[in-house]
């Protein structure tokens, strides 16, 4: 692959060299180069790429190249309109070239604390996505700091360089590669590699990325990932963003097409009170009766469970000031990948069973509420070990509205006045014996989860006592609230 044509031999039209002073090369793709030159004009920097008639894939298949090259500028015009000087787009001859503003690899520039990792992300998810699902370009991406472009001028992001994509990879030796990209069940896809991305540009070299990544164990690997992903100078949102990305398990992964609705979510999280901190901490005596509450026997004696001070709060942001004075930290594991709304509750059980791999204190449970304007009333249980007529810890008596103010993302929280000892490897289970009505529910179950913290892994296991079809792949109660 040549280094770039000395500019002599630019095929540049006469227009071009009229309208832009100081050519340089700056980068050498697959299957065309890259210049940076002044406009005359406004004396600001554009990028200018050319057809490379002299790369192999041209040489190999004119036609392709030519294709590409043109289905890279249609897409950038359509969603960086701006990006694009149009009317300087100029074929000559065999030469193909087009304008942009100026528009760089990463992997070019000098350092990388002005790159909006937001913006990055979504961008190269949302490229990829159009190439591996509308154009069908290969079966895997290639996701590099070589083919990830920045606008200057925008802080926006796209995945260039397309032909990367159809170079053939060579079947993965004992060392392991940053850059193979082949989705399965033992392999890591495109939103996993650019996960590592972006802590390759938070100074995490791939020297070691490479042995982190190489570990089998889920539990181990996405431990030695969050302790990395803590240490970040990044924003709490883009640190949660990152976990779910480099989860070893593919199957809990975030997907690829999920990658911006997730990021909106989370900064909705962050500008209002989120539902781990306060809706799962609203008592409301409209719905709940703590007269039933039966505390747990661990919580007598020399194994005294702390208790969470509440007080009489009138709006979830009282609630969540109430909670900081506490300093009382709460963790949430969700074992659902999804939700979906078909279930019914007709009084009969759904029940889990869960232990965890730490000694945790149980907060409360998060259950669906109804999918339509029939409320669902009835009990959510607490009980030591997996028979559901064992020892029981709480009880809770809860009705729930199709519009509980509440609620959030269809889940209210059912928390207990006292906190719950749990020991590590004990069996628990949860029990939820609701009618009459539809609900929503959750599918795409995990029998082993981390919690929110990075440190405590909960196992769950179906209930011999669940009735109404609640098991570990789908079902109810969805969540799991705890401190440690």
């Amino acid at each position: 692959m040549n280094s770039g044509k000395k500019l002599s031999q630019l095929a540049l039209s006469p227009k071009i060299k009229s309208l832009y002073r100081d050519v340089k090369h700056v980068f050498q793709a697959e299957y065309y180069q890259i210049y940076e030159a002044v406009a005359v004009s406004t004396n600001l920097l554009h990028s200018i790429r050319i057809l490379d008639t002299d790369s192999e894939l041209y040489k190999q298949n004119p036609s392709l190249a030519a294709t590409l090259f043109i289905q890279e500028l249609l897409r950038l015009v359509s969603i960086h309109p701006d990006s694009v000087v149009i009317e300087h787009f100029e074929i000559n001859d065999k030469n193909i070239a087009y304008v942009t503003q100026n528009s760089i690899p990463l992997s070019k520039k000098h350092e990388f604390m002005g790159i909006n990792i937001e913006k990055m992300i979504r961008g190269v998810a949302a490229d990829a996505s159009f190439l591996l699902n509308n154009l069908k370009l290969a079966e895997s991406i290639s996701i590099e700091l070589d083919n990830i472009y920045s606008i200057k001028s925008s802080q926006e992001y796209f995945l260039g360089d397309w032909a990367r994509s159809l170079k053939k990879k060579e079947k993965p030796t004992k060392q392991f590669n940053l850059n193979m990209v082949r989705p399965g069940p033992e392999e890591i896809d495109e939103v996993y590699v650019l996960g590592l991305k972006v802590l390759e540009l938070n100074g995490i070299s791939k020297e070691n990325l490479e042995p982190m990544s190489c570990i089998k164990i889920v539990q181990m690997h996405n431990a030695a990932v969050n302790a990395v992903i803590e240490d970040l100078k990044q924003p709490e949102p883009i640190k949660k963003m990152l976990k779910k990305m480099l989860n070893k398990d593919p199957s809990t992964r975030l997907k690829l097409h999920h990658v911006a609705e997730e990021l909106d979510n989370l900064k909705e999280e962050e500008i209002k009170p989120s539902k781990h901190e306060l809706g799962k901490m609203i008592k409301s005596n409209d719905h709940l009766k703590s007269n039933d509450m039966i505390p747990s026997k661990e919580s007598t004696g020399n194994h005294m469970s702390k208790e969470i001070k509440f007080k009489s709060m009138k709006s979830p942001k009282e609630s969540m000031f109430s909670l900081m004075a506490d300093k009382k930290e709460i963790q949430v594991v969700n074992r659902f990948a999804k939700q979906a709304g078909g279930w019914l509750c007709s009084g009969k059980i759904d029940a889990i069973t869960f232990r965890c791999s730490k000694d945790i204190e149980l907060l409360g449970v998060g259950i669906y509420i109804p999918k339509s304007s029939n409320n669902l009333s009835g009990t959510v249980k607490v009980i030591k070990g997996e028979n559901l007529n064992g020892e029981l810890l709480a009880s809770r008596e809860v009705t729930l509205t199709e519009n509980m103010i509440e609620a959030q993302d269809k889940i209210y929280g059912v928390m207990f006045d006292k906190n719950i000892a749990v020991k590590a490897g004990t069996l628990i289970s949860i029990s939820s014996q609701l009618q009459k009505g539809p609900s929503f529910n959750g599918v795409g179950g995990m029998m082993t989860v981390m919690g929110d913290d990075g440190e405590v892994v909960f196992t769950f296991l179906k209930n011999p006592g669940s009735t109404n079809g609640t098991d570990v792949s789908n079902g109810q109660i969805p969540e799991i609230y705890y401190s440690t």
